[in-house]
């Protein structure tokens, strides 16, 4: 159940019992995530329907002064150093470079750094660097260029490639890259990220599947003829069944066998917003006629696609269903994996792994590597008792929990209070506030879409 946005209060609130220990006290905060925006020129199957989502509107989404205020006022009030940019995806956004500039003006700030889908670093990651960008993280959750095709819609991956080479040229150490592991989708490249430590001195972290909002992971045959993680689900029968059908048939068949993707505009030829793949209000889908038999529709539009046998309905403004549960690897399970084709793995101190993020670090026994390989596991083992983070969305919410918790609303007080001390108390109060609202465990679905918090 999704909490309401709170109003931000006149003083502070009182303390209540319990709640300003651990995570749930600011003191405990250490990073804050910022959203700045929630668009995306991929359309990750996981994330959003090919159509897109319903963007945000611009007048809605935070100014750069916006955010150098919340980062102030975490900084000089709460003494809050380090700052995460993401999106959406963050380097669609106009004048990046410029908020990083801006950012790094700011006096107190330990470390900025930047989560990304990689496809625009090969132009921008030595003009971030100039501007005092730190460190950078690429999302990359396939090696195969077809597949990786498939799971981004619009993606590129010698593009993307081609832009972590650029970052390593550039000079940013610690580089990451977020693998999202997904059963019967990448199951079967695990090994292969992990030997990409062996020869480059980046960090590759290993995530399990979240279900956020509208997540729809899809499991096509093609994707994992050769994948070994892969457990079939449970097949879907009777009104079940139908119920399913009718809801995602079309849309998995438009996908995957009329799967092309729009030409995107490259950046020296459009303005920003067409560098996105445009949003469409979803077309009326063909849905098959409700007397036909479910089995051969399943078998004609399906073929060994799963759909998970609690599938939820839309939710966050987004069109897709949630086809997700299946697809958790947990990280036992990807250990094993990586150690039964590459040798054991051994634990590093964390403290020696940049960023204070969540991940348990190790590193190949074997082969003398240069990189490391790190672990998320918060479906498996969540780490709610040591969350050390807050997040701001892309419209100036501030939220306790990616998965659920309370959120506070902060953009009213940033445009309607003139005097700036006053003003960042009161964003101060906000995040005093926020994080009280953290839950003890976050639940097993998310109540919304990841491109609108990233991450």
């Amino acid at each position: 159940m999704r909490l309401p946005i709170a109003e931000i209060s006149a003083s502070t609130a009182p303390a209540r019992a319990g709640l300003d220990n651990g995570p749930r006290s600011i003191s405990a905060v250490r990073v804050l995530r910022v959203s700045i925006t929630d668009r995306c020129n991929f359309r990750c199957v996981y994330c959003m329907p090919s159509d897109g989502v319903v963007w945000l509107p611009r007048e809605d989404i935070l100014g750069f002064e916006e955010i150098c205020d919340v980062v102030r006022a975490a900084i000089d009030i709460h003494g809050i150093r380090r700052f995460k940019l993401t999106g959406g995806e963050p380097t669609v956004r106009h004048g990046l470079v410029d908020l990083v500039a801006m950012l790094r003006r700011i006096p107190g700030i330990e470390d900025l750094s930047l989560t990304t889908n990689g496809q625009r670093m090969l132009e921008l990651a030595n003009p971030l660097r100039e501007a005092g960008l730190d460190r950078v993280t690429i999302s990359l959750d396939s090696l195969q260029p077809e597949k990786f095709r498939r799971i981004t819609r619009t993606g590129d991956l010698k593009q993307v490639m081609a832009g972590l080479d650029r970052c390593e040229d550039v000079g940013f150490d610690s580089l990451k890259i977020n693998c999202v592991t997904m059963r019967g989708t990448n199951g079967d490249e695990l090994a292969d990220f992990a030997r990409m430590s062996l020869n480059r001195r980046l960090t590759v972290r290993f995530i399990e599947y979240m279900p956020l909002g509208d997540a729809a992971i899809l499991h096509p045959a093609d994707f994992s003829r050769s994948d070994k993680s892969r457990s079939r689900a449970p097949g879907i029968e009777g009104s079940a069944l139908r119920t399913a059908i009718l809801r995602g048939a079309q849309a998995i068949r438009d996908e995957f066998e009329n799967f092309s993707v729009p030409p995107v505009p490259s950046p020296a030829e459009s303005s920003d917003d067409e560098r996105i793949p445009p949003v469409r209000a979803p077309a009326a889908r063909k849905i098959p006629a409700l007397g036909a038999d479910p089995t051969q529709i399943a078998q004609s539009h399906l073929g060994e696609f799963v759909i998970s046998n609690d599938e939820q309905g839309p939710a966050g403004g987004c069109g897709a269903q949630d086809r997700g549960d299946d697809a958790l690897i947990p990280e036992t399970e990807v250990r094993q994996i990586i150690e039964n084709e590459l040798g054991p793995l051994v634990s590093i101190d964390r403290a020696m792994e940049a960023g204070v993020g969540p991940a348990n670090v190790y590193r190949l026994a074997l082969g003398n590597p240069r990189g490391r390989i790190g672990f998320i596991s918060a479906m498996s083992a969540p780490f709610c008792a040591t969350c050390n983070r807050l997040r701001l969305t892309a419209n100036g919410v501030l939220r306790s929990c990616l998965f659920e918790g309370g959120e506070v609303d902060v953009r009213d007080v940033l445009r309607s209070t003139v005097d700036p001390v006053l003003r960042g108390q009161a964003v101060a109060r906000a995040m005093v506030d926020c994080v009280r609202l953290k839950p003890d465990v976050h639940g097993g679905h998310g109540n919304q879409q990841m491109s609108r918090m990233g991450g």
